[in-house]
């Protein structure tokens, strides 16, 4: 929490802020992920950390406020009900260019997800689901989306 209340700090000026592997807690990522709407952090890296309900309510809910152009969410045991909660945020984050979400388990839904925030998100402008176990459908509709993508 107290990284958190550095973050928020008037003077603080970090850009990328990399915490793989850190063992974070839900609880710890969610601070994190609160905290994301007033700093100046462009570039976050919560891979290999316990990225559960708390985090993913608050990352969807900031995500849209903040200047995160690159997020990267690797491992972290992302599922389709995990993505339904951020698509939200997801598809309001203007400034969001990168999105990765390599090794975590995907199935139809949560594409389904991903295709509906690359329709609302034509910033985004790349996507990584590198071993994310995609069935052949799965990636159908993902190229489709691709396709279509402003």
């Amino acid at each position: 929490a107290s990284l958190a209340r550095i973050l928020r700090a008037p003077r603080a000026r970090l850009r990328v802020l990399r915490l793989e592997g850190c063992l974070l807690s839900d609880i710890g990522c969610a601070a994190i992920c609160e905290a994301l709407s007033g700093s100046t952090i462009e570039e976050l890296d919560l891979s290999g950390n316990e990225f559960a309900r708390l985090a993913h309510e608050a990352l969807s809910t900031t995500l849209p406020q903040s200047r995160v152009s690159c997020l990267r969410l690797a491992s972290v045991g992302l599922r389709w009900d995990a993505l339904i909660t951020l698509e939200a945020g997801l598809q309001g984050a203007q400034s969001l260019r990168m999105l990765r979400l390599e090794n975590n388990m995907f199935n139809d839904h949560a594409v389904n997800s991903l295709c509906r925030v690359l329709g609302h998100n034509p910033s985004l402008r790349e996507l990584d689901v590198s071993r994310c176990h995609l069935s052949a459908a799965s990636l159908a509709s993902l190229a489709t989306a691709v396709g279509q993508h402003p």
